[in-house]
């Protein structure tokens, strides 16, 4: 007798009654993909506080932006240790992924934006103090990509486990840190002082990175990997660091995201508000300071 042939939870179980397209439909003594994904806990974790039907909308919105944020971050950590190992190519597809997410973070308020201000308004007062800008995983990836702040620990401070958790990632060297060690193991002689910085405060020019970033763009065929890193291979027309900007691809996902805010500031007072301008101006700081070599 064949085996079943159906979906991948149920591929190779013999069949034990007809279904469609002999699918396995009893789930009964086995794994079923709402098991597997937990959708239980996922989908009845939605609890609307204002009778208004539109904080259906608010709240899907941002925990969702929280599950990408999981994963930019779960791949954030894994390129920084990769290029701590000088495994470069897994760093790169890893970065890539990274700037997939904010790219689906940037097309969520296509979403987001159908909420007229009215509607906005009728919620906001049963959310209290509530914002996005509260969001520590959002705030770790500020601080993975260079621009610290010792006073954005403090909204966690009413919650140890995760007040550690943001407090450890200020408190270590950035990606872009990490870059710069790189380069001083490949051979390029960087200023101790850069090397040894205190990681809890934000990135800045070093005349010795950006001697190195010039000889690495003055000869990228015996510094590939670095010219790949430094974004040297990007269409862009400013040579901004792949790694540092990972939702800006060739510029357009931090035009978009600053573009929409104008155009929909004032129409979408929320809490995504409060977080596009804080990407917005952590592009614009790792933009000015992570080009120190062009």
């Amino acid at each position: 007798m064949n085996e079943a042939k159906g979906c991948p939870f149920g591929h190779g179980a013999p069949a034990q009654e007809k279904g469609w397209h002999d699918a396995k439909l009893d789930f009964s003594d086995s794994m079923s993909y709402g098991d597997y994904l937990g959708l239980d806990s996922i989908l009845n974790a939605q609890h609307p506080l204002s009778p208004d039907h539109n904080e259906m909308l608010f709240i899907v919105q941002h925990q969702t932006s929280e599950l990408w944020m999981k994963l930019a971050l779960y791949e954030l950590r894994a390129a920084l240790a990769a290029v701590h190992r000088d495994e470069l190519p897994p760093a790169f597809k890893m970065l890539a992924r990274v700037s997939r997410i904010f790219e689906q973070l940037v097309q969520a308020w296509n979403v987001l934006a159908t909420m007229t201000p009215s509607e906005y308004t009728a919620m906001r007062p049963y959310l209290g103090q509530s914002s996005g800008f509260q969001s520590h995983q959002y705030r770790q990836i500020e601080f993975m990509l260079g621009n610290k702040n010792t006073q954005m620990l403090k909204p966690h401070e009413h919650r140890p486990e995760i007040f550690a958790q943001v407090r450890e990632t200020l408190e270590a060297p950035s990606f872009y840190d990490e870059v710069i060690r790189l380069l001083a193991r490949r051979g390029f002689e960087i200023d101790p002082a850069r090397l040894n910085r205190d990681w809890t405060q934000p990135t800045t020019h070093d005349p010795s990175v950006e001697a190195a970033w010039l000889a690495v763009y003055r000869d990228p065929s015996h510094h590939w990997e670095l010219y790949e890193m430094g974004g040297g291979t990007r269409r862009s027309r400013r040579r901004v660091p792949a790694m540092a900007l990972p939702a800006c691809d060739d510029g357009r996902a931090h035009h978009r995201l600053q573009g929409r805010h104008g155009r929909d500031g004032g129409r979408v007072l929320s809490a995504q508000d409060a977080r596009c301008r804080a990407v917005s101006r952590t592009l614009a700081r790792a933009d000015h300071a992570l080009t120190d070599f062009v």
